[in-house]
């Protein structure tokens, strides 16, 4: 019994510090998968709970700071995989895991297949922006698929009515569970065959565990979404959650309420933008007919107008009437002349010899016939000339009924030249009269 002697001696304070030092220094990070069992979460934030399987438990403790990174709370009944570090409470001689991360037991699997699934589909160009079909800007009729029972419609309903009311549409499906596919699947088929009349439509559930959006990660679902022809906003669970539906859908929203507010715009805002629009419109067309008016005032002023065009042929007729006159008198000058000349010619010399040797130089030209035919043929141009004079004669005009006033002989064409006491002369087709401005 000497060996007795030898062992070495420990208080409990240092036998517990050694077990833990033994402890803590051989296990480093691991993993250990159980059930979750009298789960405890305290007022400081820490979360306390027992991991067990069909034999053995084990403590385990989640502190607060580490809560908050977890995905979700855990609770009793809960499959689990948790990450951490074997610790030992030597106050209690008791050893614990320090929870560090956990995940549901298997999701690691499931995540592992949703990856390859996601590289499969994002080969095959799925998720592409060029396939996306663009929202229209102010739906008038959009179609809700989502659960009837949940919060997120009313939340779709009351966030579109604040911001621009429209028709909306729910097709009401199960957001989970063995039958949601299938019930989604069936209902865009529903809408492709039925004349809705949908511009938009929304894919909405709340949040969840990973276990439950997994519908949302079917392949079926995906690659029905993907050939849909009406543009889908996808809204599934939180902000941090992210399925395929979001990956294939037109467009991704981290809420269901931030789809609704993608969905329409603030009809205030637009309003306000249309207003906008509409006075600078109004002033632009205002400056525009400025503009117009100034050029046709420019052109006004270079057209040739009807009255002036008239005044303008009066005169060429007065004129071409002087020259009638003139050339009247001068044919007649000329020929009184030559008549004169003539009978000088008579007098001067014997008539009755003369006569007879220029009858007989002439006898064969009738001197007399020819004379008369001049005379005639001048007459004739006379007349006609006095005929054109005539028909193009103001004094024509001035028959029918009009007058024509002048100021110190010249036309009046506007009644802004006659001021107050000037005396002008009206003339009329058989006389003239003087009038005076009062």
């Amino acid at each position: 019994m000497d060996y007795l002697n030898n062992i070495k001696e420990y208080t409990v304070s240092e036998l517990n510090h050694s077990i833990k030092k033994i402890m803590e220094g051989n296990f480093n990070f691991l993993k250990v998968k159980g059930e979750i069992s009298q789960i405890k979460k305290h007022n400081s934030g820490h979360i306390y709970l027992t991991l067990k399987d069909h034999e053995e438990i084990i403590s385990c403790v989640c502190w607060r700071t580490n809560v908050r990174s977890l995905k979700s709370i855990p609770s009793e009944g809960q499959n689990v995989e948790i990450t951490g570090k074997v610790s030992v409470y030597s106050p209690q001689s008791k050893y614990q895991i320090i929870i560090d991360k956990m995940e549901d037991e298997g999701e690691g699997t499931i995540l592992k297949r949703l990856e390859i699934l996601k590289k499969k589909l994002l080969e095959e160009g799925l998720f592409e922006k060029k396939y996306k079909i663009n929202l229209p800007l102010i739906p008038k009729k959009i179609g809700v698929i989502t659960s009837e029972s949940g919060a997120v419609f009313r939340d779709i309903v009351h966030r579109i009515e604040n911001r621009f009311p429209t028709n909306l549409i729910l097709f009401p499906v199960n957001v989970q569970g063995r039958e949601c596919v299938s019930q989604i699947i069936n209902m865009l088929e529903i809408i492709e065959e039925s004349e809705f009349g949908l511009d938009l439509i929304i894919l909405a559930r709340g949040g969840g565990s990973i276990e439950d959006l997994m519908p949302f990660n079917d392949e079926m679902l995906v690659r029905k979404i993907y050939k849909f022809q009406i543009p889908i906003i996808s809204a599934i669970g939180h902000e941090t959650d992210t399925t395929l539906c979001d990956f294939v859908s037109d467009l991704r929203a981290p809420t269901p309420t931030a789809a609704a507010e993608f969905a329409v715009p603030v009809k205030e805002e637009y309003d306000f933008k249309l207003r906008q629009i509409s006075l600078n419109l109004i002033k632009l067309i205002r400056r525009k007919l400025v503009f117009q008016q100034k050029d046709l005032n420019n052109i006004s002023f270079q057209l040739i107008t009807p009255n002036a065009i008239i005044e303008k042929n009066y005169q060429t007729l007065d004129l071409i009437e002087i020259k009638l006159k003139n050339f009247s008198i001068f044919i007649f000058k000329a020929k009184q002349a030559k008549l004169k000349i003539f009978s000088d010619y008579l007098k001067f010399y014997d008539f009755k010899n003369k006569f007879l040797l220029i009858f007989e130089k002439i006898k064969n030209i009738n001197l007399l016939s020819l004379i008369t035919e001049k005379t005639e043929l001048y007459k004739f141009k006379i007349n006609e000339k006095k005929k054109l004079l005539d028909s193009l004669s103001y004094k024509k005009v001035l028959r029918r009924g009009f007058s024509v006033v002048r100021k110190k002989n010249k036309i009046i064409k506007d009644s802004t030249v006659i001021d107050k006491g000037d005396i002008v002369s009206i003339e009329f087709s058989d006389n003239k009269i003087d009038a005076k401005k009062i």
